[in-house]
């Protein structure tokens, strides 16, 4: 959020009030938000940092931002703990349709956020005041609410060629996370194998 509020700090801050600052708020947290996307979506489990980024363990290749934000949002705020981190990592590795569709949003929510919020910071730099402020306000809510539906018509359509092709060799070409697990962490991971072994 920091990318959020300096902006809007600083430019509230200034006497007079600098209209053309805070409206580059939005924009700079689309930046923040959508530069770690679009940098993994790029070259995903090739950067390498010295501390945990979610599961993953110190300079283990990060995968695209997407896996962890699901993988945060749905085992910490969710509830769906250690269980659905467990599954979704099995998911992840044994699937090469769900790897795609991870690193493919990825790219997506980045490469679109980055340029657009570069575009509306310009724009609120070179137009009257009202102009930039609406635009600044106003545009980046349009871009979330049609990259979410996009997101939402196109990940629906890959989980359903997914799972009509789930039994194709193909489908299964497994990629390790290299994450070290716990025994706890083991026998989830055992229980999800015999779930998805009795369902396929």
């Amino acid at each position: 959020m920091t990318g959020f509020y300096t902006p809007l700090i600083v430019g509230s801050s200034l006497n007079p009030g600098s209209v053309h600052t805070v409206a580059m708020s939005l924009s700079c947290f689309m930046i923040a938000f959508c530069g770690p996307l679009l940098i993994t979506g790029i070259w995903p489990h090739k950067l390498k940092v010295p501390f945990r980024v979610s599961s993953m363990p110190p300079y283990t290749g990060l995968p695209p931002a997407v896996y962890t934000m699901v993988e945060d949002i749905v085992a910490v705020d969710g509830g769906g703990c250690v269980e659905f981190r467990q599954a979704w990592r099995i998911r992840y590795e044994h699937s090469a349709i769900m790897r795609r569709i991870v690193r493919v949003t990825s790219l997506w929510w980045g490469a679109s956020g980055t340029l657009l919020a570069g575009g509306f910071i310009a724009i609120a730099w070179t137009t009257p005041d009202d102009v930039g402020y609406g635009i600044g306000w106003g545009l980046p809510w349009l871009w979330a609410m049609v990259s979410a539906t996009l997101t939402v018509w196109w990940v629906s359509r890959e989980l359903k060629r997914e799972a009509e092709e789930w039994t194709q060799p193909g489908v299964h070409k497994v990629f390790s996370l290299h994450i070290a697990q716990t025994i706890n962490e083991e026998k989830v991971a055992e229980e999800v194998n015999e779930y998805n072994d009795r369902n396929v």
